[in-house]
């Protein structure tokens, strides 16, 4: 596959920069480089509230951070992020989350599962899965009562929205509205 000219000569700038490659650096290199892109995207739009809040996890807690549109949101969307497992937090997927809530006027709610290598499957599946109970069991908070409950992730984050979502079906809920995939990770051929 050719890249378009915008992407060819961003890859060059980095490459004559000396930059290590991405699949050659170490997690906390790559971690390291990844906070320094989601600064260049701006602060996204205003919300009505922000809170960043812990879900317990099988004796840990994992962090979460609820962006409420306003006063009276359509729905509530669980984000999970992509990264391939080993890159994304919250603060490098705020702004879409932000632009995300505006534009649907849903509550958005951004899960920072655990990382491999550190924490490796399942534990980004279960804490997936307890971030998407947690909130079922405050979606009146969140929105409304009955509000839809969407599930939405990309790339590693769309293999763990397809997950959660199917373990939601296989638990008897919680019911999910739609389930939304950004180029999933999804099988193993990569098509």
């Amino acid at each position: 596959m050719s890249l378009d000219a915008a992407t060819a000569g961003f890859l060059a700038q980095l490459e004559a920069a000396g930059r290590v490659p991405l699949h050659e650096s170490t997690p906390e290199a790559a971690r390291e480089r990844g906070a320094g892109l989601a600064a260049l995207l701006g602060e996204g739009p205003e919300m009505t509230s922000t809170s960043d809040l812990q879900v317990a996890v099988d004796g840990a807690a994992i962090p979460i951070r609820v962006h409420r549109p306003s006063p009276a949101p359509r729905g509530v969307i669980v984000y999970l992020h992509g990264g391939g497992w080993v890159l994304g937090d919250l603060a490098g997927s705020d702004t879409m989350a932000r632009q995300l809530a505006a534009r649907t006027d849903c509550t958005v709610v951004l899960v920072d599962y655990r990382l491999a290598p550190e924490h490796a499957y399942p534990v980004p599946v279960e804490d997936s899965w307890a971030a998407l109970r947690w909130v079922d069991e405050n979606r009146a908070e969140l929105a409304a009562p009955g509000a839809p409950l969407l599930v939405m992730g990309d790339s590693a984050g769309g293999n763990l929205a397809a997950v959660v979502c199917h373990l939601a079906r296989d638990h008897g809920g919680p019911p999910i509205a739609a389930q939304i995939l950004i180029y999933p990770s999804t099988d193993g051929t990569m098509a």
